[in-house]
């Protein structure tokens, strides 16, 4: 069984794996210093954690970025009445989502890096509504029939973090045909992420996992 990552564009980075690297406890400290020996357990040392590690892909940051909480307003009105809105609600920057706008007062930094798709420019990352951000990261993921990815944050960041959430096929599919695979983060705090940072794992999961039956004995 196979997960294809094709780069689609030059200035992707690739998702990989991350071996974890099993690592000897440090020695003890002599006996004849102290009464009680003092050590504790070593992450590296603990096989269950290593192996969660190596499971699925890490993913990186494909540029330099400054990123802040997203603080939008959200309304709907008609195409022609949003320059008034825009002027009343002192809105500098908008976004289009479905039927929706997002209003900013300030101006962000969500269209610094555009691309070309086909015949237009796209935006690497989009305002999803809420505390959201969705990045467009460059690269197309392709799995077998009946499986899909699961984002997952990792464990110690804390100025943001990619959303838990699975995809599935047919979310895949879809963003094969758009731009390219994109995850969702939450931006915390004001936080300057560099190309090559790691931002989240995805892990593949097959869809028969929501099928499970549970067996509970009291």
């Amino acid at each position: 069984m196979k997960i294809s990552i094709r780069r689609r564009y030059s200035w992707a980075v690739l998702p990989a794996r991350e071996e974890a690297q099993i690592q000897r406890a440090p020695d003890r400290p002599a006996s004849n210093f102290f009464r009680w020996d003092h050590a504790r357990r070593q992450e590296a040392a603990c096989l269950p954690r290593n192996l969660g590690r190596q499971l699925g892909l890490y993913v990186r940051s494909p540029v330099d970025i400054k990123l802040h909480p997203i603080d939008a307003i959200e309304f709907a009105c008609e195409d022609e009445d949003l320059d008034a809105i825009k002027q009343k609600l002192g809105l500098v920057e908008t976004w289009r989502r479905d039927s929706t706008y997002l209003g900013f007062r300030d101006h962000t930094a969500y269209r610094q890096f555009e691309f070309r798709v086909g015949d237009h420019f796209e935006t690497m990352f989009v305002p999803n509504g809420g505390s959201t951000l969705e990045w467009r990261l460059g690269f197309d993921l392709d799995a077998p029939e009946a499986m899909g990815v699961l984002s997952c944050p990792l464990e110690d960041q804390s100025a943001f973090s990619m959303m838990y959430g699975y995809l599935p096929p047919s979310s895949l599919r879809r963003m094969n045909a758009g731009p390219g695979f994109s995850i969702a983060i939450d931006v915390h705090r004001p936080v300057a992420i560099k190309r090559g940072d790691l931002l989240g794992r995805l892990i593949p999961l097959p869809t028969s996992a929501f099928k499970f039956d549970y067996d509970f004995t009291e």
